[in-house]
């Protein structure tokens, strides 16, 4: 296994709702209670789909051991089912941190397991023996660490610190700090209008339309003191990515809640927002800001001030007006969410 960037890998058979198991997995010392939560939790999210099958790949947490997996779910051929037909899953795990070079080329990974998908399907549906199924899916699961390997060979030889110098090198021998913020609104509010906005010369931006994330990163310093840097995650707002936001909240301490200052239900939708975050993290302790965009729409204006005041109050969040169009406050909002991230630590007054 790559060091730091895989921890194993684990492929599963389900034959009914009461027997899953893992089938084989690599390394061979591998928890065996990581194994069966990986297990269950596959299943579990193929039944809460509704047993729609999932033709992509997807990123599942596990978070009690600071990992998260690449889940393909594969569809077998089963003379002995009811149905004709039962369901086998491969998970390969990752440590969490390591998650944004993961999703930057997950499409990249899409061929790679799809390739490795069809593999198992011929295999599963040969005369194979068990112990052949099992050295066969570790050999292409190998090919397929290669692949990553690759990739993050990739990454480092961009040098893209050189091409993007962080803004205040005269800290450089400062420690850096990181943190992940959540960008959270409905579609159309401009959310990634903001972000691009603020991060012109960001070292990274990574968009996953299938997935509905887009992944920036930026560093800045605060006060000629403190570096730091903002992982920003825009989630997107459609419900049809609903059922993956969940996933990607986890981890966040700070939030951005946007609305359309000329769409007053994009307000009132911001309590639903906020409910849904705090839901699947369990933490309601975040430090940020609500943001009504699209201030030079200054004709076409329809949200009430004592609206937004109403809103901020109940949330707990202070408030600012926004432009994406000519910029207005978007640099102030990053920065002061960044100084937010050290008060809260005691660093700064």
């Amino acid at each position: 296994m790559v060091e730091n960037l895989i921890s194993g890998f684990i492929y599963s058979k389900y034959k009914n709702a009461t027997e899953v198991k893992p089938y084989c997995w690599s390394p061979k010392d591998l928890n065996e209670d990581l194994s069966n939560i990986v297990a269950l939790k596959t299943r579990n999210l193929l039944r809460g789909e509704r047993d729609i099958f999932p033709k992509d790949i997807i990123i599942i947490p596990f978070s009690s051991f600071k990992l998260k997996g690449i889940l393909k779910y594969i569809k077998l051929a089963d003379e002995y089912e009811e149905d004709k037909v039962c369901l086998s899953s491969l998970v390969v795990l990752f440590e969490e941190h390591n998650d944004l070079i993961f999703y930057k080329y997950i499409q990249e990974l899409e061929k790679e397991f799809n390739l490795i998908a069809g593999k198992i399907k011929k295999i599963e549906e040969s005369t194979s023996t068990s112990q052949q199924i099992c050295l066969n899916i570790e050999k292409w699961v190998q090919l397929l660490i290669d692949k990553f390997n690759d990739l993050k060979s990739i990454e480092l030889s961009k040098k893209e610190l050189a091409l993007f110098p962080e803004e205040c090198p005269h800290t450089d021998a400062a420690p850096l700090y990181i943190t992940k913020i959540i960008v959270s609104g409905n579609a159309a509010v401009g959310k990634t209008s903001l972000i691009l906005r603020f991060t012109d010369n960001a070292f990274k931006r990574v968009y996953i339309p299938t997935l509905g994330v887009n992944i920036t990163e930026k560093t800045i310093c605060i006060r000629k003191k403190y570096r730091i840097r903002l992982i920003i995650w825009d989630v997107a707002g459609q419900d049809k990515f609903k059922i993956m936001r969940k996933h990607f909240y986890l981890g966040a301490e700070g939030l951005l809640l946007v609305f359309d200052l000329t769409v007053p239900g994009s307000l009132e939708a911001l309590q639903k927002w906020y409910e849904d975050i705090v839901n699947f993290t369990n933490k309601e302790d975040f430090y940020g800001y609500i943001l009504g965009n699209k201030k030079d729409l200054s004709k076409h204006i329809k949200v009430k001030s004592n609206s937004v005041k109403e809103v901020s109050q109940k949330l707990g969040f202070k408030y600012f007006e926004t432009s994406a169009l000519t910029g207005d406050n978007v640099e102030l909002v990053f920065q002061k969410l960044a100084e937010d991230y050290f008060k809260l630590k005691g660093m700064l007054n």
